[in-house]
């Protein structure tokens, strides 16, 4: 399972919960564990798209850097050319 189906579930979950039918302390500890759970998914899915997003970063400057080196050889070829 994914760890956004995981969110989702376990969202329907705590939402589910007052109607069950768990005694109190049970209900309390399945809301904890819930909890915990969706902190730490979610901490995860975080680290993993600032991950995502510092790649696509580096692969827009690795373009930049080519398309410059690109550019400056195609003008020095140009001043060549000319003298």
């Amino acid at each position: 399972m994914s760890k956004r189906t995981t969110i989702i579930t376990l969202g329907i979950f705590v939402a589910l919960m007052p109607f069950l039918g768990f005694p109190g302390t049970a209900e309390t500890i399945f809301s904890i564990i819930a909890g915990l759970a969706l902190v730490s998914i979610g901490y995860l899915l975080e680290s993993e798209c600032e991950k995502c997003e510092m790649g696509e970063k580096n692969i827009n400057a690795q373009k930049a850097a080519e398309k410059k080196e690109t550019l400056s050889s195609s003008n020095s070829s140009d001043m060549n050319n000319n003298t």
